[in-house]
């Protein structure tokens, strides 16, 4: 199967899952998912267990019958023998993220040229590439961060969400802040054209790394 019939068949038969069954499951999905490495037999991996889950349900199980009391050590069983990303699919997903990163942080440039058509004083005829080069680093943490907050709160203390919420608003507010304190330094020209043109050229290559990471990890998935 591919990724598209893998999920559907994962949707159609989480579905049938009663209510603690599905929540046990929901856990297991957030975790293996979040600290996996292999996008594809992951998957795979998550519908083998929610097939031994289903059937045990319709033999009058619950999942601490089939998984056993500690569902984290279950996930952690599942996860040692998962494959490991090549050399070549890690460098090739930095390259997709990193392409995401900056096309998600240059998108807000574009909106306001879009909306300068209508209210000038959105829009601006020279930008600033340092506050993009300051706050790439810091997205990187923001993301790891709240990436672990939703792993440690699955089977931790959900005092870790706080932290991740926190993190993500004090990085959204220093990208505001260097947007302002740096905007005459490197600066290049910028309309609506030129906006448009780089989100387009950076949607492009990421769709074009993820397509070709998807790639490969399909050949570590069968090899």
């Amino acid at each position: 199967m591919n990724m598209k019939d893998i999920i559907k068949r994962n949707r159609e038969l989480q579905a049938s899952l009663n209510t603690h069954n599905e929540k046990v499951y929901e856990n297991m999905v957030v975790y293996i998912r979040l600290n996996s490495l292999s996008e594809r037999a992951t998957e795979e991996a998550l519908l083998e267990i929610l097939e031994h889950l289903v059937i045990g349900q319709q033999n009058g199980k619950m999942a601490e019958e089939i998984f056993g009391s500690d569902s984290k050590a279950y996930c952690d069983d599942v996860l040692v023998n998962l494959p490991k990303e090549t050399k070549a699919l890690q460098f090739m997903n930095m390259l997709y993220f990193n392409t995401l990163i900056f096309m998600w942080m240059f998108i807000p440039k574009t909106i306001g040229e879009i909306i300068g058509l209508f209210y000038p004083a959105f829009s601006e005829d020279r930008i600033s590439l340092l506050p993009f080069l300051i706050s790439w680093p810091f997205t990187w943490i923001i993301i790891w961060a709240v990436l672990k907050a939703i792993k440690n709160s699955v089977y931790g203390s959900k005092g870790w969400i706080a932290l991740g919420v926190s993190t993500f608003v004090i990085g959204t507010i220093l990208y505001v802040l260097t947007d302002q304190i740096f905007k005459d330094i490197w600066t290049i020209p910028m309309n609506l054209l030129i906006s448009i043109s780089i989100t387009c050229l950076l949607f492009t290559l990421q769709y074009a790394f993820k397509k070709y990471s998807i790639h490969l990890e399909t050949k570590i998935s069968y090899s």
